[in-house]
């Protein structure tokens, strides 16, 4: 007889199996409890291998420590017959559960699976800056080395509290660096994926100065590149803004999904406020700003109810009143938060601000990373002496520094901050 013609004949028997001793397999990273029992019977050939019997899990419980959930209450059976195995499994995460059916076929022309998914309020990610809970019905399909994944998932629940937002960018894990440019890695089971995401009532945001309640839909598609796109609308309601302390109104806040890379959607959002006559002084003024563009490219525009011009909206939106009645202090928030809103011409807000207040020198200073940047303002009391002020716009750390000019190029000059006080005698000449 051929290779491919050898008889197979066996038995794989399993009795009380202890899954707990394939965590040393995952490395942890799944920690699995519970008893499988099971009889199998291996029939066939060598080259049509068939297996038959059936199996279950007991008892069961997995840990997913990266999602921070305990799936429990796991039970599984598996019903082989000679072209195909019938699959069932059960279990239950936070307040809901999770319900999976499907069959598996094999033969001649290969392997091919159906399974659906079913869930209520299954509590899918628990960690302290995202929590979910989802009721899904999803149904997975696969042939060969192919398959899609399409269905509905409502979240029911949400709470997403990230704790900062910085500008770095954490590379995908199938990114391999060669040379200095990015290679896609290939591999992994291609999937084309489909699903109607429902955002429910009680899904809420509060992280990077935002508050409030996203409502919505959202269908998430693969095409032929492998490309994750989105297409619909999430909004925010309820919704508030802050800003150096300040809090303002959410009037419209949507994210537009329109097709394109999900990472990358459109923004369209008014923050505003109003301030009030004892504020304003003689008259009630509604301030804010809009933002809009590309989450990659946002564009910030001020606006108020009178008009105002922008270093005057500004002054309102931060300090609550006019630029003229501000303080040195109150023209470093403002400036601090026309850079942080990125907004253009920034440096005609200072020499706007600089001019009300009578300040000499008013400029930003430092490096080319942000952390290093601080804002400078100063006044020149006599010809000789200058008395300055800087703030770093990050870690809000203030110096005061005083210069008195000597003579013949000389120069002292004292800096003092909570953290450190030093004196520099310097010397200075033209080329």
């Amino acid at each position: 007889a051929t290779l491919p013609a050898l008889p197979l004949a066996g038995r794989l028997e399993l009795a009380n199996f202890d899954l707990a001793v394939l965590s040393a397999v995952t490395g942890y990273g799944v920690e699995p409890t519970g008893r499988v029992n099971s009889s199998f019977v291996l029939g066939g050939a060598l080259g049509k291998p068939v297996l038959t019997g059936d199996g279950k899990i007991e008892g069961g419980g997995i840990a997913l420590p990266y999602q921070g959930i305990m799936l429990e209450n796991i039970t599984a059976s598996i019903e082989a017959g000679e072209n195909a195995a019938k699959i069932s499994c059960r279990a239950t995460s936070g307040p809901g559960e999770l319900k999976a059916d499907g069959i598996l076929r094999y033969g001649d022309s290969g392997v091919e699976g159906v399974l659906q998914v079913r869930g209520k309020n299954f509590l899918l990610v628990n960690l302290p800056e995202y929590t979910f809970r989802v009721t899904p019905d999803v149904l997975f399909r696969f042939s060969g080395n192919k398959g899609d994944i399409s269905g509905v998932v409502k979240v029911p629940y949400g709470m997403i509290t990230p704790e900062e937002m910085t500008d770095a960018v954490k590379t995908s894990e199938d990114v391999i660096l060669v040379n200095g440019r990015k290679e896609i890695k290939e591999g992994g089971w291609p999937f084309a994926l489909d699903l109607d995401v429902q955002v429910g009532d009680d899904v809420r945001i509060d992280g990077y100065g935002l508050a409030g309640r996203l409502t919505g839909q959202l269908n998430i598609k693969t095409g032929s590149d492998e490309l994750l796109t989105g297409k619909g609308e999430l909004d925010l309601v309820e919704g508030k803004f802050s800003l150096y302390g300040r809090t303002f109104d959410i009037e419209r806040g949507r994210v537009l999904f329109t097709g394109g890379p999900i990472e990358n959607p459109g923004v369209d959002i008014r923050a505003q406020k109003k301030v009030g006559e004892e504020e304003a002084k003689d008259k009630a003024y509604t301030v804010g700003v809009d933002i809009s563009g590309l989450v990659q490219d946002l564009q910030y525009h001020l606006f108020s109810d009178p008009y105002m011009d922008d270093t005057e909206i500004l002054s309102m939106m931060i300090v609550g009143h006019s630029l003229a009645d501000s303080s040195e202090e109150d023209s470093s928030l403002i400036e601090a938060a026309a850079t942080t809103l990125g907004l253009k011409g920034s440096t005609n807000f200072m020499q706007g601000i600089g001019s009300v207040l009578h300040l000499d020198d008013l400029h930003l200073e430092g490096s080319s990373t942000k952390e290093n940047v601080s804002l400078v303002v100063g006044k020149r009391v006599t010809k000789d002496l200058y008395i300055g002020y800087d703030i770093n716009m990050f870690n809000q750390l203030g110096e005061f520094r005083v210069r008195y000019n000597l003579d013949r190029g000389f120069s002292i000059e004292t800096r003092s901050s909570s953290e450190s006080t030093g004196a520099d005698f310097l010397y200075s000449f033209e080329k």
